[in-house]
C-alpha cells in the first residue's frame, strides 16, 4: 500500500485535532456557561423567593473528554457537560429538574440562536456563535447501605456513572494502540486518531447525514486494526473491517450497557446504514494504492475521496505539472438545472470546467512573501430566507457552480498566532461582471468582525476566486492559493 503515513499525520496535526488555543477557547465557554448557570440559579431563586443551591461538581463528557472532538470551521462544537447535584437538590422529577436547570440558564443570559431546552437527555443551549452545549443533569445520594449512588435525568431517573463511558473509551486506548515498549513506531494511542480521522470522513459532506462521534467510536473499537508502524494502513484496514460489519449487522450498543441499542430510532440505524453506503463509495476509489505504478499524486487524489478537504487539493496541485489551469475545455458549458431539492446547484461532469476570463485587471500581492505558516479557505452556501440567512451546504475550489443571489461564506483557518493581519483579495472574471463595470482584483480588509470571515455575493456569470493573504510585521507570511468559484447567471449565459 503507496506510503502516506507522513502525509496523513501532517493532515492530522493541521486540520484534524484541535489545538491547545482551541482547547483553551471550549474550556473558557465551558466556564462561561456554568457561571451563567449559577448566577441563572440566583435570579430564579430571588424571583421565587427561595434559595436554588449549585451543584456540587461537574465532569467533561463525550468527545471532549475523549480527546476525539476535531476542529470544525464555523465553530460548530458540541460541548458535553455532566453537572451532579445532591439529591435533595433538584426536584423528584428527572423532567422537572431539566426544566428547572432550563430556566435558570435562560435567566443567566447569553448570546442565544434559541431558547435553552429541556429535552429528553440533556438541557441544550445553542449560541449564535457557533457552539452548543448539552448540560447532562446528574443526582447523588447515599443509600441506607452508606454506598454513593449517582443517577441521570433521562426520561427518568436511571442509575448512571457521568464518566463510564470516558472512563471506558480512554482505557480501549490504551489497550488496544501499538506500543513502543513492543516495538511500534508510531505516536502513541494510534486508536484515537483513527476515531478522529473517520469523524472527518463522516463529516466530509454537509448533506451526508452519517453517525455521531460515539457510534464511530463504539465500530472502531469493535473494528480497530492497529498498526505499528503507519496511521494510514490502520485507517485503511479498520474502514474496510467496519463496512464488513455493517454488511451483516447495522445494531451499534451501548458499551457500558449491552441492554441499550444506540441505534433503538430509526433516525440512528438509517445513518448507519448510510455509513455502509458511503464506506462501500469511497473504499474502492483506494484501490490505486495498491497498484504498482501508484503516485504520490494518485494517493493523494484518492484520499481526498475520503475527506473531500482542500488540504488535499492544495498538495495535488503541488504534485502534478503547474499545467492544470490551461488544462483545454472538454466541452461547452450551457447547462441547465437539473436538480430540484438543490436548487442552487448547477450539474455538470467534473471533466468540464468554466474558462477562466481575462485576469489583466488583478492585482499582485505588493512586498515579500515568506512561506512561514499556513492558511487554507473553507466555504459555505447560504440564502436569505425571511430576515436570515439558511446554510444549504459546502462548497469545494472549482466545484459545483453556483447560481446568482446566493452568498458565499468564507472561513481562513491558519495556524499563524497573533498578531496579524488578514488580507483579502477577489478576482471576478468574464464579460458579465465587465458589461456593468464591476470587475474586482484589488485587495481588501473583510468588513466582519472576525477579519478570517469574509462574505461575498453570487452574481456574475464566470469564473472567479478568492484568495486570503497573512501578513505579519509587514511581510506575508502565509497565502490560501486561489479559490475558484463558478458562478451561473441565466440573464447572462455566456461565460466569456
Amino acid at each position: 500500500m503507496f506510503d502516506m503515513h507522513e502525509t496523513m499525520n501532517q493532515f492530522y496535526k493541521d486540520y484534524v485535532r484541535l489545538n491547545e488555543e482551541e482547547k483553551r477557547k471550549l474550556a473558557g465557554y465551558r466556564d462561561t456557561n456554568l457561571k451563567r448557570l449559577k448566577f441563572g440559579l440566583d435570579k430564579l431563586g430571588e424571583e421565587n423567593d427561595t434559595v436554588y443551591p449549585y451543584y456540587q461538581y461537574y465532569r467533561n463528557q463525550g468527545s471532549y473528554a475523549m480527546h476525539t472532538l476535531n476542529q470544525h470551521p464555523e465553530n460548530d462544537y458540541d460541548i458535553d457537560i455532566a453537572i451532579v447535584f445532591k439529591k435533595d437538590d433538584l426536584l423528584s422529577s428527572a423532567l422537572d429538574s431539566r426544566k428547572r436547570i432550563a430556566d435558570a440558564l435562560k435567566k443567566g443570559g447569553g448570546n442565544f440562536s434559541k431558547e435553552p431546552e429541556a429535552r429528553t437527555n440533556a438541557v441544550t443551549v445553542w449560541y449564535k456563535e457557533g457552539y452548543h452545549i448539552d448540560f447532562a443533569i446528574y443526582r447523588e445520594y447515599e443509600n441506607e447501605y452508606g454506598i454513593t449512588n449517582v443517577e441521570h435525568a433521562g426520561p427518568e431517573w436511571t442509575p448512571r456513572d457521568p464518566m463510564e463511558i470516558t472512563n471506558w473509551f480512554n482505557q480501549r486506548v490504551k489497550d488496544k494502540s501499538p506500543s513502543k515498549e513492543y516495538g511500534a513506531t508510531v505516536k502513541p494511542d494510534q486508536m484515537r486518531r483513527i476515531v478522529r480521522l473517520l469523524k472527518m470522513f463522516t463529516k466530509s459532506q454537509y448533506s451526508w447525514r452519517l453517525p455521531g462521534g460515539l457510534i464511530v467510536s463504539v465500530l472502531v473499537d469493535e473494528c480497530y486494526q492497529p498498526n505499528q508502524h503507519r496511521d494510514d494502513v490502520s485507517l485503511y484496514n479498520t474502514m474496510v473491517a467496519i463496512r464488513n460489519r455493517l454488511l451483516f449487522n447495522t445494531e451499534v450498543r451501548n458499551p457500558v450497557d449491552s441492554q441499550q441499542l444506540l441505534t433503538d430510532k430509526m433516525k440512528h440505524k438509517k445513518r448507519v446504514e448510510r455509513l455502509r453506503e458511503r464506506l462501500n463509495f469511497v473504499i474502492p476509489k483506494l484501490d490505486v494504492l495498491f497498484e504498482n505504478d501508484c503516485t504520490e499524486s494518485k494517493a493523494r487524489k484518492a484520499w481526498n475521496w475520503v475527506f473531500n478537504h482542500t488540504f488535499w487539493d492544495e498538495v495535488i496541485e503541488e504534485t502534478e505539472s503547474a499545467s492544470s489551469e490551461t488544462s483545454p475545455v472538454t466541452a461547452s458549458i450551457v447547462q441547465r438545472m437539473q436538480d430540484t431539492k438543490n436548487e442552487y446547484v448547477l450539474t455538470k461532469p467534473r471533466s468540464i470546467q468554466p474558462l477562466l476570463g481575462d485576469i489583466s485587471h488583478q492585482q499582485q500581492m505588493p512586498g515579500i512573501f515568506r512561506k512561514r505558516f499556513k492558511v487554507r479557505l473553507d466555504a459555505f452556501i447560504y440564502k436569505v430566507v425571511g430576515s436570515s440567512k439558511k446554510k444549504f451546504g459546502g462548497l469545494n475550489s472549482d466545484g459545483r457552480t453556483i447560481r446568482n443571489n446566493f452568498w458565499l461564506k468564507f472561513i481562513a483557518n491558519t495556524n499563524a498566532r497573533p498578531p496579524y493581519e488578514v488580507i483579502w483579495q477577489v478576482v471576478n472574471t468574464g464579460k458579465h461582471a465587465e458589461s456593468v463595470g464591476d470587475k474586482r482584483g484589488g485587495f481588501f480588509q473583510s468588513i466582519t468582525s472576525n477579519p478570517l470571515i469574509h462574505w461575498e455575493h453570487s452574481q456574475y456569470t464566470g469564473k472567479h476566486w478568492i484568495e486570503c493573504f497573512i501578513v505579519k510585521d509587514g511581510v506575508c507570511v502565509a497565502r490560501s492559493g486561489r479559490f475558484y468559484v463558478n458562478i451561473y447567471n441565466p440573464s447572462f449565459p455566456h461565460w466569456l
